[in-house]
């Protein structure tokens, strides 16, 4: 009889249930004890950690706005918010957030909101990080009558060296926004391939490129003037280098007040003062004025005169019987100086005559042989010569009618060896003489003199980079001054003391030092971010509130042009819209397109405009997190009845789960 082994009786499978909380509570426990990973997990998203982490990026933050009122927004930058140690701070942060997340794991439904949260804080994060690495942000300035641009500069500068031993490059970036070298803290920099040090000792953005006279060994040289103006009641010294031209009159404008003049031979006095020609089919017509005269014979010292000079030029008209013509009359005009000139009277009607040295046409519009006035406009009773009267018009140049300001007048002597000088007041020559080298002459304008510090039988124009304390403007008419240029005062070093003398190196510029014969090229500027396509200005307009001057937008039509597809678009970037390239829906939506806004504009030159170009490819994380940012909070806080949901859910899991074990 065989026999059989009872069989256990087969339970159905218990269904997959939610963890009790005492089972979540041991295996979270158990997993801490057997897992480094999941220990670490653990320390990293604790509370404690967290509160730690806070407080410390909190105090970093406040000092860093401190450190940005006191000083400024780059040092801030450069010090703290751009440095390693906060990078740090916020990619620990972001650990932090993970391992919360990640130790709730297995994750049930009253966690949502709280991952969800915490995902987007960490999107966000590494959004930003992407931005940081891979974006950018630069300008371009352009004008309607420029080239097309291919490259940005950057706000980052940096400095380069290139040395001719290895032909190696160095680079480093150089903050000078967030800390200047100086003399007692200069910038130390190995060159590649040398023993040599290039030695960065001071930063400036007050340069200025100051002309300067050099010898030359030409033997057609020009010679070359090297003079100081000084004023003590004015504290100002002014550096006048000029080499003479033998084919023309120099002139410099000193402050509207007074001019200096650079002749290549002085010409007799009676010339002084003598208008110079106009050339008028090629002067605009807003530098010409216009006077009238209406001159009658009979009452000749008597004339109608109006002018759009504000005062009269001083010209005055007579008339004179034509000694060929009984019948007919010379014009006589004379000048405010007292020189005259004459002509028949039928030579200047209907037509314009060059009078005053060229410095004026005259024409002569309508004769009245026998003036009257009918209806209150002038006619001829008859045609015999019984009161004759004209009707003048006078064109000239406007600068030529201001009154003559103080003159002094150079011109090297004929031996070279010293400068002879005339000095002018109201075209009148009020003092004369030579001055050598190191000779002071007091002008008279104030306590202004002038110093030769040095004439050069054969001279040519270098320059010389030099710090200054403010754009001096000679002749604000004009525009006068320089613009100031930023640039590193720097030298190179041997390690047995050796060096060269320290010099300033503008920003933008290559510039060769040389220590024993070893040149050293040396670069310092912003850094230049190149473009995969052109970018031009078509035109630049900026609308005015209607009846005042105050811009009410700013528009900058822009063009586009893809160098390897050989395609263009165009774009239009307002004050606060700016122009996308690539314009396409999805480029834009993934932060693949470069952002053109108006940054600046000169209201003196509407031809130019200033654009703020930005490139962001962390744009779509940023928004996606701050969207799960959102989200996960509304889920924290607002959705109280999916939370009830979910815990009562829960529970009825757990009780399913006790009667199984039951």
């Amino acid at each position: 009889m065989a026999t059989t082994t009872p069989q256990k009786p087969v339970n159905p499978p218990v269904p997959k249930t939610p963890l009790d909380p005492v089972e979540r509570k041991e295996l979270i426990f158990r997993r801490r004890r057997e897992s480094l990973f999941w220990a670490a997990v653990a320390i990293f998203g604790s509370v404690k950690f967290a509160v730690v982490l806070l407080v410390t990026i909190a105090v970093v933050v406040g000092a860093a706005t401190i450190v940005e009122s006191v000083y400024d927004t780059p040092v801030a930058l450069y010090y703290i918010y751009n440095a390693t140690f906060f990078i740090l701070f916020l990619a620990l942060l972001c650990v932090n957030l993970a391992a919360a997340a990640l130790s709730r794991w297995p994750w049930q439904r009253k966690h949502t909101g709280f991952v969800v949260t915490h995902m987007g804080i960490i999107t966000l994060l590494i959004g930003s990080m992407i931005g940081m690495i891979w974006g950018f942000e630069g300008y371009v300035t352009l004008h309607t009558d420029g080239p097309a641009r291919d490259q940005l500069f950057a706000g980052k500068t940096l400095l380069k060296v290139q040395s001719a031993a290895d032909g190696g490059i160095d680079q480093m970036d150089f903050p000078v926004d967030a800390y200047g070298p100086t003399p007692e803290a200069p910038l130390n920099m190995e060159l590649p391939g040398t023993d040599l040090q290039l030695v960065v000792s001071g930063y400036s953005e007050q340069l200025q490129r100051q002309p300067v006279v050099e010898p030359s060994i030409a033997p057609l040289a020009p010679v070359g003037l090297d003079l100081a103006m000084s004023s003590g009641m004015m504290n100002q010294e002014l550096e006048l280098p000029f080499l003479v031209d033998l084919g023309e009159v120099l002139t410099q404008p000193l402050f509207t007040m007074a001019k200096i003049e650079i002749h290549p031979s002085f010409g007799p006095e009676e010339e002084i003062g003598r208008p110079a020609p106009v050339d008028f089919p090629n002067l605009p017509p807003e530098a010409l004025f216009r006077e009238m005269h209406v001159v009658l014979a009979q009452h000749a010292d008597q004339p109608v005169i109006t002018t759009d000079l504000g005062r009269a030029s001083g010209y005055r008209f007579t008339f004179e019987e034509n000694r060929n013509d009984p019948r007919g009359f010379d014009l006589i005009m004379t000048g405010p100086g007292g020189a005259a000139e004459r002509w028949p009277l039928s030579d200047l009607l209907g037509k314009a005559t060059l009078a005053a040295n060229g410095s004026l046409q005259v024409v002569v519009p309508e004769y009245w042989p026998d003036f009257d006035i009918s209806s209150g406009r002038p006619v001829s009773k008859s045609d015999e010569p019984n009161n004759p009267g004209v009707r003048i018009e006078l064109f000239g140049a406007r600068a030529s009618m201001e009154p003559p300001k103080p003159t002094l007048q150079l011109t090297p002597t004929e031996d070279r060896a010293a400068i002879a000088y005339r000095l002018l007041r109201e075209n009148q020559v009020v003092g004369s003489g030579e001055l050598r080298e190191g000779e002071t002459l007091p002008l008279g304008w104030a306590d202004w003199q002038l110093t030769l510090r040095r004439l050069l039988p054969q001279a040519q124009m270098g320059s010389v980079t030099e710090e200054s304390a403010g754009a001096l403007n000679l002749d604000p008419a004009a525009g006068g001054g320089q613009p100031m240029m930023r640039g590193i005062r720097a030298h190179l070093a041997a390690p047995d003391g050796r060096a060269t003398e320290p010099a300033w190196l503008l920003g933008g510029i290559t510039h060769p030092l040389y220590l024993d014969g070893r040149p050293v090229q040396v670069w310092f500027g912003p850094e230049i971010i190149p473009l995969h396509f052109d970018v031009k200005l078509e035109s630049f307009s900026v609308p005015r509130d209607p009846g005042t001057d105050t811009p009410a937008d700013f528009i900058s039509q822009l063009v586009f042009t893809d160098r390897e597809a050989g395609t263009t678009a165009r774009g239009e970037a307002h004050m606060n819209t700016p122009a996308l390239y690539p314009d396409s829906f999805w480029r834009a939506v993934t932060g693949q397109t470069y952002k053109f806004s108006q940054a600046g504009w000169n209201r003196h030159d509407l031809t130019e405009s200033r654009l703020q170009v930005l490139y962001d490819p962390g744009w779509l994380l940023k928004w996606v997190g701050s969207l799960g940012i959102c989200v996960g909070i509304f889920m924290l806080f607002y959705m109280k009845g999916y939370g009830r949901e979910a815990r009562a859910v829960d529970r009825e899991a757990q009780t399913a789960a006790m009667e199984n074990k039951q």
